[in-house]
Order: structure tokens, then C-alpha cells, then sequence
């Protein structure tokens, strides 16, 4: 049943014409009475409404629970009920890939999928779904005004209108009042570890000590939402929730369809926001939750007061977000961390550390080599914070230990500058941060940790496409990822597709479209070698040089390497100024400024500090520093080498499970609520190549199957023989002579699977199949189902064609 207007369909496949103006003219239509979801086919297009809509709650869940897809409108949980039955139908491992522009709404879509898989499966209350839910269930695709609507909307967490959140995190000290004042560094508590406790290791698998109950997997699941979070995202000038870093989570389901474990995979950690950030951007959530989170005791203990007072806080000007409680959200992370099972000691140890980065972001080198620390207040708070010597950490910032020969290696150490110092300094925050948000990561994994291969439903959310006034290694990395993701899209939505008509013998005429596989060979290419392989031979031949001086010779071989030219590279300067390169993406140029390229790519920490950090009085600084300085063999890997591979497991990992797309886009730059702009929509609705999915699916077929499997579910539709029929051509007859309602020419067989043209011919078949293998249950949904629409509708309030949205 589509619920059809003239403008404004529920799939854009029903569009008479379709173009990418009439595909922004339709969303328009929609958005203007305030319908954010859009269908194309089976792929869901999700616009940000920067508002609340009452269009998540616990009703809407009990609605699309069950539901075929004809009787429902277009939402995120059609497609995340979708995903769910087909786990449970076919038993198929299946992945909802979340792409879009930094705050289109990625984050908000991910957990809205994961809050309605955790509902609906086996051990809830909701007839499958959480009755425990309040009035969290705002929608608001834009993650931004407040942690209430970060929250997932349908958990028990905090309300819209403000009451107490998961709260104040019970055995945790420190967690309470504010206030704080500073003075010298006193001693601090809590350094020993859990005595017996070996120390954590970074990555590797996890195992899990005896069962845990399937509401527990839940609630660690949903409970480490708020702490990721704090610990990965930041406010960006076009997001005030922006995801940091990449997040691939997997949920593992046992027989029953019910989640007993997980693992979370993470990349692309955004490690340079921690020492800088532009104009009006924050650090991570988790440096002003601390500082405005903790108890004045601890506070003063850690020598934390006003962020105004840290470099690494109040270089951009901006502390504060509108409406963001950072107090209470500590309160949601302390919770998340009692979950996972941090103890106690640990939890105190992590903040230190972090409140010691802050301290090491103070620190002031001014001079030639070796550089003169100009503030030893800053230096003393971080050494005492971190568990070392404070001569010791000066000694290492100020000096880099370098290696000559291999056999019979000799040590020495190189004074540095002041400018050298300083990205010294900057490269330790940045480390201590990484391996903090790794042993994180690690402790999710293992509070969900299970063996075995079982069925997942994989959700990945990841930062999006990014153009900054000033572009560096950090927004050429994301950019190639999402460029990974829109090759996966392209091949599974229209290449593969079509070429799946090919191999089945389909009378099929090819659609045209943009393959980005040209760009992504531009920058991961081997022959020729792509740019990130030009970077990383001259990050290897010249590792004695200093940062401006390598980054000018990985330039010249830039220019030297595609002196033929390319149709989507653009270097507009060839001499010894060239400072920036331009790549065509399919999303739009992105000009990138090569400062600080290959002292980014070589991502390596020098031995003097982690001699130092090893040296650390705190047992689980220690265990974040395992590494073997005397074995020096092997080079290090750059950050490129690690992303690509990185890229290369995702992808692998996204392609052996059944796809579920979602495509979120911005209504406007300004995060103005219910306001849309048609040209920026526009531009989005061409780079993310709906149009050409629109084409595909009109002249294609919505549903293909192989043939046996088809056969053992509707084969037992036939009377008066149930079970399998014989072949497809039987089934087709049975149909041409007992459904009026579906034309024959609906089915096209292929050499192993069954095309069907509509999604209508296998809504009818669904209800048909239901009705005849549970009769009474079938009544029972459709009376539920009517009542669930009547309090969905009335709770969020029936759309009509008045205007309350600003087109533009």
C-alpha cells in the first residue's frame, strides 16, 4: 500500500519521471509535511529535520514489528524489521550501511536501528519490544541539541523535558558537585591497579567468562552508546555530535533470533583533534563531561578547573554546546563504564590520565635545541598525573632518540627546537588518548565477547564526506573511506545488479553511471601508484628530514608521478611552492593543503617517550605500553598502509553479509530546523547517485531468490499439495490459476534464482502465507496492527498538505 500524493511518493521508484531535480522536488514535498523518510526500493533515504518528531517511540515500534513493508510508510525501522526478519527468515548474516555528509544524521540512524533490533528480539517486554521506555522517543536525525536526543530514543535515559538520566553513577567516586580550585600538584590516590590484575593488552580477541543473559547483552550494547560517544565524538563546525572515528558493531544472534554477544570494530580515530581543533570545534565530549563532571575534590586533586584554562580546550574559542549538559552526561558515562565492568581503580586512573593530557597540552617550549620549558607549573601537573619524573618527560620531549644500524644498533639522542618540541608533546597527548579510547573499545568487546561463527546484523557508522576551508591528511583519509563505501554501494545497488541479470540469462539493457572506482584507484592505486603510495615511499626515504621539508619532496613526487595528468587529480601549482593537490570526489573537489602530510602518515611515537611512559608508577599506564624497544627489525607501519587495511577488512566484512542502505542527507548548512534548501539537496541527491538506483530499480526487479528456498517457503502456498513444488514453472501455474490479484508475467526465472518484478506480488504472497499457517494469528496482527497505526498517527499527528517547512 503506498500512500500516494502527486508530489511527495512514498518510493521514489513511483516517480513518472524521474531526474535529480523531481527526486529533490519529492523529498521537498515530503519534508514539507514533516515526512523525513523516503524510499527507494529497499534502500531508505533519511533527511535531518533538526527538530523533535514524535515518530520513535515504543508505538511505532509495536507498529513496524511484524510489518511487510506494503502496509506500512517508509521509516527506519521498515528497513531495520527488514534486516531483522530476513536474519530470522533466511538466515543470513545482514548490515545496515549508514552513509551521508557530516550531520546528516548517521549517528541518530544507527542507534534507531540498534534500540529497534534490541526491542524486537527474543527477552523483551514490548510483545518483543522495551516497555521501559519514557518520553524518549523524540526523533531527530541531527545528533546535536542535547544528549537527551543523542540518547537512544526509545531506552530508558533521559526524557525531552529533562528529569534525572541513568543516575549518578552509584560507587563511583568523585561524581557530583562542581567547583574546583587549583594550586601545586598534590599526591594522588588510586594509583594501584585491582591488585591481581594483569595488565590489559591493546586489541587482540576477548573471551567471555561464563553465560550472560541476553537483557545483559542489551544493555551493554545501549549502555556503551553514551560512553563512545563521549570518548569518539565532537562538536564541528557542521555537527555539534560529529562522529570522530569509524564504527562497524556487529550483533551476534543465537538460534532464537536473540543478541548474545557482539564486537565492536573501530578506525579512523580523528587522534589530532585532541591538540587542535578549528574555530569553533571542541575537543572530545569527554574533556569538558570531566572537567564539569567530577566532584571539586577530585577536581582540585587533578588540577582541573575552567576549560578557558587549557590550551587544548580554548584554542578554538568554543567550550560550551547549547543545551548539552556535560555534567550529567559524565554521570552516563561513569554508568556505561560500572556496565562494561571497568572497575573502580581503573575508571579513576583513565580520568587522571586524561585530566594529565590536559596538563601536557600546557606545556611551553621556547628556544633552539634543546628547547627550554618556559611554564614548569604545566610540566610538574602532568608528570604527577601521568605517574612519571617530570625531568624525565622533559628529557624525552626535548630530545628525540633515533637508531643507526640494525645489527649493531646504536642509540642516540637528537636535540630539538622549540617547534620539534612541541610536536613531541602533541604526539604523546595524542598517543595516551588512542590507547585510552583502544582499552575502551577492548573492554565493550569483551563484556559482549563471543566465540563461534553465528548470524550478525552489522551496523556501520562513520564520519561523513568532508570540505573544510582548510582540508589536511585527516579529512583526505575519511573521504577515502566514504569513496570505499560508495564503490560497495555502487557495486551492490547498480553494477551488481545488473550483473547479476547477465549471469541468470535476464533480457537486461545496462544503465549507465559514475563508477568511482577511478578515484579510489587514484589514491590507494598500485600501478601507477596511488597517492597514499607516493606518500608513503617518501615518508620511508626521508625520515631524517624535517616535516616541511618532507612534505615538499612528497609533492615533487606527486607532481613527477602524475605528470601526464589525471581526470581527477588537480595540481594547480608544479614548482617548489605546491602545497595543495586537488581530488574530484564523487562528491565534489576537496582541495588538500600537504602541511604535516608525512608527520601524520608515519604515526610513529619516538623511543625516549615511551621509555618514559613505561617508567609510569601507574599500573595501567603501564599495561597501555607494551612495547618491545628493543626490537627494532621491522619498520613501522604508516597510518595509509594501516587505513587502507583497514578499509580493505571493512569492506570485506560489509560484503559477506546481505545489505541494507541508508542514505542521510542535509536539509541545510545552517542546522536550521525544518528548513530545506533545494539546491543542497540537490547537490546530494546527484553525488550520491540516486538517480541512477532510481533507474535501476524501475526497470529491474524488486525481490530475487535462489529457487530452492523460494520453493520451500511458498511452495507451501499450493492446495491440495502441500509442500515444495516441483519447479518454478508448477508455482507460476498455481498462481496464474488461483491469485487474480498477481499477473504471471511478475515472475522471471533464471538460471538459479527467481526474480519478482514488484514488491506489491510479494506482499501478497507474505499475506497470503500467513493467513493460511496461522489464521488467527494473522487476524490478531491485523487488528494490532490497526491499533498501533491509530496511536502512531495520533501521537505524532496526521500529515497534511499545510506548509511547516521553509523550502528554499
Amino acid at each position: 500500500m503506498f500512500r500516494m500524493f502527486k508530489d511527495g511518493v512514498d518510493d521514489l521508484v513511483m516517480v513518472s519521471s524521474p531526474s535529480n531535480s523531481e527526486i529533490t522536488g519529492q523529498l521537498g514535498a515530503r519534508f514539507d509535511r514533516e515526512i523525513i523518510y523516503t524510499n527507494i526500493g529497499d534502500v531508505l533515504i533519511a533527511i535531518n529535520p533538526y527538530r523533535y518528531l514524535p515518530i520513535t517511540g515504543d508505538e511505532h515500534i509495536r507498529m513496524y514489528q511484524f510489518s511487510t513493508g506494503n502496509d506500512t510508510p517508509p521509516h527506519i525501522f521498515q528497513l531495520a524489521e527488514r534486516a531483522y526478519r530476513r536474519l530470522t527468515d533466511d538466515g543470513e548474516s545482514q548490515c545496515v550501511i549508514i552513509s551521508g555528509e557530516s550531520g546528516a544524521g548517521k549517528t541518530v540512524s544507527a542507534k534507531l536501528i540498534l534500540n529497534f533490533v534490541t526491542a524486537v528480539s527474543p527477552g523483551s517486554g514490548i510483545s518483543g519490544a522495551n516497555t521501559t521506555t519514557s518520553n524518549s522517543n523524540a526523533s531527530s536525525l541531527d545528533s546535536e541539541p542535547s544528549r537527551a536526543s543523542r540518547a537512544l530514543p526509545s531506552t530508558p535515559v533521559t526524557n525531552p523535558g529533562g528529569p534525572p538520566g541513568r543516575g549518578s553513577a552509584p560507587g563511583i567516586p568523585g561524581v557530583a558537585s562542581r567547583g574546583a580550585t587549583r594550586g601545586p600538584p598534590p599526591a594522588i590516590n588510586n594509583r594501584g591497579g585491582a591488585p591481581g590484575t594483569p595488565p590489559q593488552q591493546r586489541g587482540g580477541g576477548a573471551t567471555r567468562r561464563g553465560p550472560i543473559s541476553v537483557e545483559q547483552i542489551k544493555r551493554v550494547i545501549l549502555d556503551s552508546n553514551p560512553l563512545m560517544e563521549a570518548i569518539g565524538n565532537a562538536k564541528t563546525v557542521r555537527n555539534d555530535n560529529s562522529s570522530r572515528f569509524g564504527k562497524y558493531l556487529e550483533i551476534q544472534f543465537d538460534e532464537r533470533a536473540a543478541p548474545l554477544g557482539g564486537v565492536i570494530s573501530t578506525f579512523l580515530l580523528e587522534k589530532t583533534r585532541v591538540a587542535f581543533q578549528q574555530r569553533n570545534e571542541r575537543n572530545f565530549h569527554i574533556f569538558y563531561q570531566l572537567i564539569r563532571g567530577l566532584d571539586a575534590a577530585k577536581r582540585s586533586e587533578f588540577g582541573l578547573s575552567a576549560p578557558d584554562n587549557f590550551y587544548y580546550l580554548s584554542q578554538s574559542g568554543c567550550t560550551t554546546v547549547e543545551e548539552v549538559d556535560d555534567a550529567n552526561d559524565f554521570k552516563e558515562v561513569c554508568n556505561a563504564m560500572n556496565t562494561i565492568g571497568i572497575s573502580q581503580s581503573d575508571q579513576m586512573q583513565i580520568f587522571q590520565i586524561l585530566a594529565g593530557i590536559l596538563h601536557v597540552g600546557n606545556i611551553r617550549f621556547e628556544g633552539d635545541a634543546p628547547a627550554r620549558i618556559t611554564n614548569r607549573d604545566a610540566i610538574e601537573w602532568a608528570a604527577n598525573l601521568l605517574g612519571v619524573e617530570a625531568n624525565f618527560i622533559h628529557q624525552s620531549l626535548n630530545h628525540r632518540q633515533i637508531q643507526t644500524g640494525s645489527a649493531r644498533a646504536t642509540q642516540y639522542a637528537v636535540p630539538q627546537n622549540a617547534e620539534q618540541s612541541t610536536s613531541m608533546r602533541d604526539a604523546l597527548a595524542k598517543t595516551l588518548y588512542d590507547r585510552i579510547f583502544d582499552y575502551i573499545v577492548n573492554k565493550i568487546n569483551e563484556a559482549m565477547a563471543l566465540g563461534g561463527n553465528n548470524k550478525v546484523i552489522g551496523v556501520l557508522d562513520i564520519y561523513g564526506f568532508e570540505v573544510f576551508e582548510r582540508n589536511s591528511f585527516e579529512q583526505f583519509c575519511i573521504n577515502y573511506v566514504n569513496e570505499r563505501l560508495q564503490q560497495i554501494f555502487i557495486e551492490l545497488t547498480v553494477r551488481g545488479e545488473q550483473r547479476e541479470y547477465h549471469d541468470e540469462g535476464i533480457n537486461w539493457r545496462d544503465i549507465t553511471f559514475f563508477d568511482n572506482k577511478i578515484v579510489c584507484d587514484l589514491i590507494e592505486g598500485q600501478n601507477p601508484p596511488g597517492i597514499m603510495r607516493v606518500l608513503d615511499d617518501t615518508c620511508r626515504v626521508a625520515h631524517s628530514l624535517d616535516s616541511a621539508t618532507v612534505d615538499s619532496k612528497f609533492m615533487e613526487k606527486l607532481i613527477q608521478g602524475f605528470k601526464q595528468g589525471h581526470a581527477h587529480l588537480q595540481i594547480t601549482k608544479t614548482d617548489s611552492t605546491a602545497k595543495e593537490f586537488t581530488i574530484i570526489h564523487y562528491a565534489g573537489e576537496v582541495t588538500y593543503t600537504v602541511d604535516e602530510f608525512c608527520f601524520k602518515n608515519n604515526d610513529n611515537l619516538y623511543t625516549s617517550i615511551v621509555c618514559c611512559m613505561q617508567s609510569s608508577s601507574l599500573p595501567f599506564m603501564q599495561a597501555r605500553f607494551p612495547e618491545n624497544i628493543a626490537d627494532a627489525k621491522s619498520a613501522p607501519t604508516t597510518a595509509g598502509f594501516k587505513i587502507r587495511q583497514s578499509a580493505g577488512h571493512l569492506v570485506k566484512r560489509l560484503s559477506a553479509c546481505t545489505p541494507h542502505y541508508i542514505r542521510c542527507i542535509k536539509p541545510n548548512d545552517r542546522k536550521q530546523p525544518m528548513s530545506f534548501v533545494g539546491a543542497r539537496v540537490e547537490h546530494q541527491v546527484k553525488y550520491l547517485g540516486l538517480l541512477e538506483n532510481v533507474k535501476v530499480k524501475r526497470a529491474g526487479f524488486a525481490y530475487r531468490h535462489f529457487k530452492e528456498i523460494f520453493l520451500r517457503r511458498f511452495g507451501q502456498l499450493l492446495e491440495p499439495k502441500p509442500g515444495m513444488p516441483n519447479n518454478i514453472g508448477e508455482f507460476v501455474n498455481w498462481v496464474r490459476a488461483n491469485v487474480k490479484e498477481i499477473n504471471p508475467e511478475e515472475f522471471v526465472e533464471g538460471k538459479s534464482k527467481i526474480f519478482i518484478r514488484s514488491p506489491e506480488t510479494l506482499f501478497v504472497l507474505e499475506e497470503m502465507l500467513m493467513r493460511k499457517l496461522d489464521p488467527e494469528g494473522y487476524r490478531l496482527k491485523i487488528k494490532a496492527f490497526k491499533e498501533q497505526e491509530r496511536l502512531a498517527q495520533q501521537k505524532a499527528g496526521k500529515h497534511s498538505l499545510k506548509t511547516k517547512c521553509l523550502i528554499q
